[in-house]
């Protein structure tokens, strides 16, 4: 009798063990994570955002660089060079804001886009790798950076 128990305690584990394991196996990777710096730079909304910026101030840089040389030339006087570099200094804090303020859209619009990822696929957390220290290993099969850039550009073709 004593025999009989120990055989069937035993088939309940292995059933038990086996429930489990389909368990885990079924649930998908609860914690993942995505190079933050390579999903910023192929989101397309990023790229349009940053061609926008260049065609604005793409003139005046051009005016500024053509400045710039006569200035290394010697071929500005004293007021022309002071003005230069008033130009300068004005065109590169304006464009500094401008991407300052598209960074911040970008980023808003990404976490919301994150988000939903995140939701929809069941995730638990999505860790932002950046090359910074924050995320010192993971193996490459929790590395989502390629499914979340294309999940990412879909949802930005079809606003």
């Amino acid at each position: 009798m004593k025999k009989l128990i120990m055989i069937n305690a035993a088939g309940l584990l292995v059933l038990a063990g086996c429930f489990i394991w389909q368990l885990l196996m079924r649930h998908k990777q609860a914690v993942v994570y995505v190079d933050s710096i390579k999903l910023f730079n192929a989101y397309q909304f990023k790229k349009d955002m940053y061609n926008r910026i260049e065609q604005s101030y793409g003139s005046k840089m051009g005016f500024v660089d053509s400045l710039e040389q006569h200035a290394v030339a010697g071929q500005l006087n004293p007021d022309q060079l002071r003005s230069f570099e008033i130009d300068r200094d004005e065109l590169s804090h304006a464009i500094a804001t401008s991407k300052n303020e598209t960074d911040r859209a970008i980023w808003e619009r990404l976490n919301q886009v994150i988000k939903k990822f995140g939701d929809q696929d069941k995730y638990e957390l999505i860790i932002g790798a950046n090359g910074m220290g924050t995320v010192l290993y993971g193996q490459a099969d929790k590395d989502i950076t390629d499914a979340v850039i294309n999940y990412a550009n879909k949802e930005y073709e079809n606003k």
